[in-house]
């Protein structure tokens, strides 16, 4: 949800800043406790209501083939079925044979039913798997991340004895 996802940002956020040497130490341990805390805490309510809200097998059964499961890219149960029998083994496999998961929502919306429909055939929705992670929409430049350094800003380990 919303809440956790803000709350890992904050820690990466955190992180940045004392790995730039921009937040002491004590300060980062104090804040990052917090989001750490409040993020745990999140979890908890995510995963209740992912399980609250998660369809039933019964459901995921009773879809249609010619039922659109990604409408970010017009896949259909059809399409996933077959994608599975050609040897799909693995969501990110599902991925790649019907790009299901690959619009703008990176399969937010069809995440869960697609993987629910593979697990059936793979042995548990564990076994499906999770989409990996992707770069973000719009390319930043490499400048933006990297800021200003000069080549005697790259510490030089010392080399080992001979």
């Amino acid at each position: 949800g919303a809440e956790p996802a803000r709350l890992s940002g904050r820690l990466a956020g955190l992180a940045v800043a004392q790995d730039a040497g921009r937040l002491p130490a004590d300060v980062f341990a104090r804040e990052a406790g917090e989001a750490r805390a409040a993020l745990d805490k999140a979890l908890v309510f995510a995963g209740a209501i992912n399980r609250l809200m998660r369809a039933r097998p019964a459901m995921v059964e009773a879809i249609a083939a010619e039922t659109v499961i990604c409408r970010c890219e017009d896949v259909r149960r059809g399409e996933i079925e077959a994608a599975i029998a050609a040897g799909a083994r693995e969501i990110n496999q599902l991925k790649h044979f019907t790009r299901c998961g690959m619009g703008p929502c990176q399969g937010r919306m069809c995440g869960e039913t697609a993987a629910t429909l593979l697990a059936r055939h793979v042995g548990s929705r564990e076994a499906a798997g999770y989409w990996t992670g992707r770069p973000p929409l719009r390319p930043v430049p490499l400048a933006d991340l990297l800021g200003q350094f000069d080549y005697a800003d790259i510490p030089v380990p010392t080399p080992a004895p001979l």
